[in-house]
């Protein structure tokens, strides 16, 4: 029988990074449940932020550790729901930074319950239990109590390149592309050809980290309100999270790509090393008045290449993005967002006035 115990961060930082370093394992794990990742996190949170450690001991050996996020959802501007999230907070301002590959730690032939987890101490408070982003849908939930919870699943696709079909392929990444795409792309690397020799760089220390990131953020920015819209980087926590994450230079999963020609920047990608995948977080390109340049398409494209010839085995979009992606990529997978409402007069109110806005917005 597993026995938990919950922890605050704030005094038990070094504790809790001991522990959750004994259960990762970045073979097992994505790069998003690192330390390096989780603890740059949690220390750029305020300090109001309600963040929990819980740690699941069996024969006082550390199992299984999560953290949980809690907070209050309110109906007419009364705080009557008690909202906990998995390795998030909760709240969105701080949670859109991302967490994808979500799961719980746990040791490895350690077959915990989450059903008994669900109805122990740990979550007898919450209201609503939120599972961000996790690989799949944990396994057995529906074995709750159907009296008592009613269990809410989204599925998002993950586009990805298969890197081994890229190595196999006899016109490389250009020959797993359709024929329209193929036409494009190849149109947009002659005219970009123009400028000079092609060329990739990876930053190879803090210095040049710091000067590819601020490059980077300037097309970001320029391409998004071209566009009208808010990019990634518009928060100040947001900001501030990469500005720390970068700082752990020591850390090779780490990396921003220049992509160049001649003397002229085309683009930035940025993204981290993760199980022998390259996950594509963000990336800025360069605005040319030539419509028929494609330079956030062909920066990929030529990353893609790079990357497939020094080993690497999957270039993953991660979620969202939706056609664009998708035509850029040979495969995809879901990955799932949970919800398990405990069954009471407010979650059954929430659920109720979520269908009837969606009733508005369709007629």
């Amino acid at each position: 029988m597993i026995t938990y115990r919950e922890y605050f961060y704030i005094g038990n930082e070094k504790l809790l990074e001991k522990t959750w370093g004994k259960l990762y394992c970045d073979q097992k794990y994505s790069f998003f449940l690192s330390w390096c990742w989780i603890g740059t996190w949690l220390s750029s949170l305020p300090n109001n932020i309600n963040m929990s450690f819980i740690v699941g001991y069996r024969d006082d050996l550390a199992v299984i550790v999560f953290l949980r996020g809690t907070t209050s959802k309110t109906i007419f501007c009364f705080p009557f729901i008690k909202y906990m999230s998995i390795n998030t907070s909760g709240q969105s301002c701080f949670d859109n930074v991302m967490l994808e590959y979500n799961t719980f730690l746990s040791a490895d032939n350690d077959d915990f319950s989450i059903c008994e987890l669900i109805d122990s101490d740990v979550f007898n408070a919450a209201d609503i239990i939120s599972l961000p982003g996790f690989i799949d849908s944990p396994k057995n939930l529906s074995l709750l109590n159907e009296n008592e919870y009613f269990i809410e699943e989204q599925r998002h696709p993950s586009f990805y390149v298969d890197l081994d079909r890229v190595n196999e392929n006899e016109q490389s990444y250009f020959g797993l592309l359709s024929s329209d795409r193929r036409r494009q792309l190849k149109r947009s690397l002659q005219l970009i050809g123009m400028y000079g020799d092609i060329g990739i760089q990876k930053a190879q220390n803090l210095s040049e980290s710091e000067v590819m990131y601020e490059k980077m953020l300037d097309m970001h920015r320029l391409s998004w309100r071209k566009r009208g819209k808010k990019g990634a980087f518009e928060s100040r926590f947001s900001e501030d999270f990469h500005r720390k994450l970068l700082s752990k230079q020591s850390n090779e999963n780490i990396c921003i790509f220049q992509i160049s020609a001649g003397d002229i920047d085309v683009g930035y990608i940025y993204g981290f090393m993760s199980q022998g995948r390259f996950l594509y977080y963000q990336s800025g390109f360069r605005i040319f008045s030539d419509n028929k340049i494609k330079s956030g398409m062909s920066c990929h494209a030529l990353l893609i290449n790079h990357l497939s010839s020094i080993g690497v085995k999957r270039y993953d979009f991660l979620s969202g993005g939706g056609r664009y992606k998708e035509s850029l990529s040979t495969g995809k997978e879901y990955l799932c967002w949970v919800r398990i409402y405990r069954r009471k007069w407010s979650t059954d109110f929430l659920l109720h006035s979520r269908k009837v806005r969606r009733l508005k917005v369709k007629f």
